[in-house]
């Protein structure tokens, strides 16, 4: 049987996803228009260039979240507090758009440079870099069952997981991680979730076709996860756009799972 991934409509948490009883919110983060002044690509303009078809999404459809999201089947938003953590295996990466100082959606390569990384939060470990730039240097690898967060970095900051994310260039997953600066809060990232049987290809932004149905791998689930982070101040979550295929995003671990983790976090995050 196969499971649908948790969203804003509560009903559906605890038959979804495992734990989805250790989360309470129903909320999402309120996703500005592009840039200041509409000066770069809006979240919504950049997810209907990836879904096509002639989908119609809004910027009041990603705020209001839920599932098939302007009418579009298989397109849901993810609660902010499921997209902060993910499990399972290998997964692979692409890096679909740079938009920080970049009007351009169809040069979506063209703004400032961020690295992508993720941190094994079962075992801790320093943070691992999968993507430089445009370039992915290999897919998420943590052994079935453990956690992962993920890091976007602006600007080629230096990053091993073991700082506060005191920069703003620094938007992690994981939101206690994160600063509140101008109108983003804490909340640095923000995901949709893509189920592949209703949406096995993607239209990559340069004009490409991304082949969804086709990277999945046998303990993989059927669902990829578009990442939209906001490394700078205005809360258009567009700065990065990253693209995970398989992985499985799950509720925030109570405070039970979080200090049974912490001993293992602490050799790397130093709180």
């Amino acid at each position: 049987m196969r499971h649908r991934p948790v969203i804003v409509r509560a009903a559906l948490a605890a038959a979804c996803i495992p734990f989805a009883a250790s989360s309470a919110s129903a909320a999402v983060t309120q996703i500005q228009g592009g840039g200041q002044g509409g000066s770069e690509p809006a979240v919504w303009n950049v997810l209907n260039t990836l879904i096509g078809g002639g989908s119609s999404l809004t910027q009041a459809d990603v705020n209001a979240g839920g599932i098939d999201l302007g009418g579009v089947l298989g397109l849901d938003r993810l609660d902010d507090d499921i997209d902060q953590f993910f499990q399972d295996g290998d997964t692979p990466v692409s890096v679909l758009g740079l938009f920080f100082n970049n009007p351009n959606i169809g040069d979506p390569f063209g703004g400032d440079e961020h690295d992508l990384y993720f941190e094994n939060e079962t075992l801790g470990g320093p943070a691992v870099k999968i993507a430089d730039g445009i370039n992915v240097l290999g897919p998420i690898a943590v052994g079935m069952g453990e956690l992962y967060s993920l890091t976007a970095v602006r600007g080629s900051v230096a990053f091993d997981g073991s700082q506060d994310n005191a920069n703003r260039a620094i938007a992690s997953s994981i939101e206690s991680e994160n600063i509140a600066s101008g109108d983003t809060t804490t909340d640095r990232m923000v995901t949709f979730a893509v189920d592949i049987s209703e949406i096995p290809t993607l239209n990559s932004l340069d004009g490409g076709t991304i082949d969804l149905a086709g990277a999945v791998g046998p303990n993989s689930s059927d669902f990829a996860y578009i990442h939209f982070f906001d490394t700078g101040s205005d809360a258009d979550y567009q700065d990065a756009v990253y693209l995970t295929i398989g992985a499985r995003a799950i509720p925030t671990p109570g405070a039970g799972a979080l200090m049974a983790m912490a001993g293992l976090v602490a050799l790397r995050r130093r709180r």
